[in-house]
């Protein structure tokens, strides 16, 4: 038993990873896609330009009314790559974690497609719609977003609930009623869980 649970564990953080390296490249290229259009509709590059004008000219003679200035600039620069960094987060999950997951069916990432393990519910079924929206979202919130805000705080905390819980249920799991196993079922029980 306690090695099935190490195996199932072990399983979880490598889809984790492969999911985990996704979300990484698939953050990326929106960020790339989301810096071009915001270039394009905001004035985000006046302001940082106007920014590093008026840095130039608070170093050669500095003032309250240009301190100012850049007290103001440089906080709707911070708010607005907040905005951009979250927007691109929550829609890099939102491939990763659901729309993958709708395309493999089963409610299975790339990475838990790789590891052979599939989500059902805690009675043994597969899981419906709008439940593996749920979870996922909870997923993307406690993994991607809350992980990146605390460094990765979180995340490590979710991952010690699930080596802790003897079904190995993370918190999105425990939230939704919801388990991972092994996707290399015989047909039998493939067959109960469809049902």
């Amino acid at each position: 038993m306690q090695k099935e649970k190490e195996s199932m564990v072990g399983r979880r953080l490598y889809a984790l990873i492969i999911d985990t390296l996704l979300l990484i490249v698939v953050g990326f290229l929106l960020l790339y896609i989301v810096c071009k259009i915001f270039n394009n509709v905001t004035d985000l590059n006046e302001v940082v330009q106007r920014f590093n004008e008026n840095y130039k000219l608070y170093k050669e003679n500095p003032t309250d009314q240009l301190r100012h200035m850049l007290q103001i600039d440089q906080t709707y620069i911070i708010k607005m790559w907040f905005f951009i960094i979250v927007i691109t987060l929550f829609i890099s999950g939102l491939i990763v974690y659901l729309i993958i997951p709708l395309i493999l069916q089963k409610g299975q990432t790339l990475g838990k497609k790789i590891a052979k393990i599939v989500i059902i519910t805690d009675k043994n079924k597969y899981i419906p719609f709008y439940l593996l929206i749920l979870r996922q979202i909870l997923a993307i919130i406690i993994n991607v977003i809350l992980g990146v805000f605390t460094i990765g705080i979180v995340p490590l905390i979710n991952l010690l609930v699930c080596i802790l819980q003897k079904d190995n249920k993370c918190i999105y799991d425990l939230i939704c009623k919801t388990e991972v196993i092994d996707g290399k079922l015989p047909i039998e029980i493939v067959n109960a869980l469809n049902k």
